[in-house]
């Protein structure tokens, strides 16, 4: 059963870091069109703003890929064999709810609808604890890690 459930996790890791790859390449063949335009558009004088978007559009995905990387390459070594790259998310459980205020923002308009400003009040709430299993593919290692979320009830 566990060993099961750990090739699907695994799997699920394995397409999340081939979407973030793609991305990645996604992002630097927008930028190398950019750039291969914006100086193509200068020698030939023509506008080059569809370049310029191409730029920015690559920059941002290379941004959101590496972040997504980074993200899972630093969560994903195993504390007991030192084995990178093999930790995995297996589940989570809520371990504990309670009833909290949550601070909400409110914008205010004037009449023709602009904002003119925010007011704070408190909401009633749940606060959520959650407990999240991990494993390691290598030694089977099972860590945990608790995080806790509020949201209110609207």
């Amino acid at each position: 059963m566990l060993d099961l459930m750990l090739r699907k996790k695994i799997v699920i890791t394995i397409i999340k870091i081939a979407i973030a790859v793609v991305f990645e390449l996604v992002g630097l063949v927008n930028v190398f069109e950019g750039i291969q335009g914006i100086a193509w558009g200068k020698s030939h004088g023509t506008s080059y703003g569809g370049f310029i978007v191409s730029l920015i559009f690559g920059l941002i995905c290379l941004l959101i890929a590496t972040l997504n990387l980074v993200k899972y390459f630093t969560k994903s070594k195993c504390p007991k064999c030192g084995a990178r790259f093999s930790y995995v998310f297996l589940d989570s459980e809520v371990t504990e709810k309670d009833s909290v205020s949550v601070k909400m923002k409110e914008n205010e308009y004037d009449s023709s609808g602009n904002v003119k400003g925010y007011r704070e009040h408190y909401i009633p709430g749940v606060k959520t604890t959650t407990k999240n299993r991990y494993v390691c593919t290598k030694c089977q290692n099972k860590a945990f890690n608790y995080t806790v979320s509020s949201k209110a009830n609207l």
